[in-house]
């Protein structure tokens, strides 16, 4: 489901190395393509049918690529067709990793010189819950909207991330707001981050911060020495993953995975459609092949998923693609290339 503008050229550059490592790791793709967007919508009516939902739980995997129409009221598509899959297909678990590689001049590298290639920060977001429940009302004064979460909710997100961090060996930050959201940071998120971190997973290193001190100064001034987990709420997560992706080199290396260990989960990049960049080639393809890395892990086939991840870090380490933005002078095209050239020579 590519979507809209330039979602249509990142996919179509992911699947190109898709089913290279495909090939190369002896399986294959059965695809079905799904038209749905911003586009769609504007010639046929259609965001997505519930007939459209429940094929799609049919499917191993969806590889997604953006929506955003700026022809339509904001949000009108993004929660007609991206949220709809995400709460309709329980995609709890929106995984967002950041990674420092070798050659990518990563802002936060000027803040930390320190931090070796290789250093992770993986965001955990809560990814079906919360504010984006769109629980509230507004009356033409007053303004409502209801940050709602059940303690089952709370429960399988923690005991994901805590799993996540205890497999990794890397400490686990839960990033909430308890000094003002008194019911669900102070009496609900933390007391069960804690308890949960004591009776079940006591091996994990595990510490509570409040969110804007995890947003600003300890990224900015005392970020761990460790590779680290962060886990957090949906809204929350929104906000410091965009910071994340931008510090660790720009929304054009930022992948993300939305999760439901027991269906069909979906990979996307992070960043939007970008209608002003669409048929200009120049957007980098590079966080859409890495959401695909994530696809292939997430189903089983570790091995293609490392190597493809290696062959990204191989080109980025040579600065074969100097940014990520609009103005590095590599095509989008030209990316692909190197990144599939680079697979080919890795045994």
């Amino acid at each position: 489901m590519p979507g809209d503008f330039i979602g249509k050229e990142v996919v179509e550059e992911e699947m190109k190395v898709l089913e290279i490592i495909a090939e190369q790791f002896g399986f294959a793709f059965k695809r079905t393509h799904y038209p749905h967007g911003g586009e769609h919508y504007i010639k046929t009516g259609e965001l997505l049918p519930c007939s459209i939902l429940a094929e799609l739980r049919d499917h191993d995997a969806i590889v997604f690529g953006a929506v955003g129409h700026p022809d339509l009221k904001k949000g009108e598509v993004e929660k007609g067709i991206l949220l709809k899959i995400r709460f309709g297909l329980d995609q709890y678990i929106n995984l967002r990793p950041s990674k420092l590689y070798a050659g990518v001049d990563a802002p936060i590298k000027k803040i930390h010189p320190h931090l070796p290639d290789g250093y992770e920060i993986t965001v955990v977001r809560e990814g079906v819950g919360g504010l984006y429940k769109g629980i509230g009302s507004y009356d033409g004064v007053i303004a409502r909207q209801e940050m709602n979460y059940t303690n089952a909710e709370v429960e399988r997100i923690l005991r994901y991330a805590y799993e996540l961090a205890r497999d990794k060996r890397q400490i686990l930050i839960l990033g909430f707001k308890s000094n003002v959201l008194e019911y669900v940071s102070a009496q609900q998120w933390q007391p069960m981050f804690e308890k949960m971190g004591e009776k079940i997973y006591p091996e994990v290193s595990a510490h509570y911060a409040h969110i804007d001190a995890l947003n600003g100064p300890m990224l900015i001034s005392s970020i761990p020495k460790e590779p680290f987990v962060i886990v957090t709420g949906n809204m929350f997560g929104d906000v410091i993953t965009d910071l994340t992706a931008s510090l660790f080199g720009g929304m054009g290396v930022g992948a993300s995975a939305c999760i439901n260990p027991y269906g069909t989960s979906m990979f996307e990049p992070l960043h939007g459609s970008s209608p002003k960049d669409y048929g200009k080639e120049v957007v980098s393809p590079v966080a859409a092949i890495l959401s695909g890395a994530l696809m292939l892990e997430n189903l089983g086939e570790t091995k293609a998923a490392e190597k493809l991840e290696l062959s990204i870090a191989n080109v980025l380490k040579q600065r074969k693609i100097p940014d990520f933005t609009v103005n590095s002078g590599v095509s989008t095209q030209q990316q692909t290339q190197y990144i599939t050239t680079e697979i080919r020579k890795i045994n």
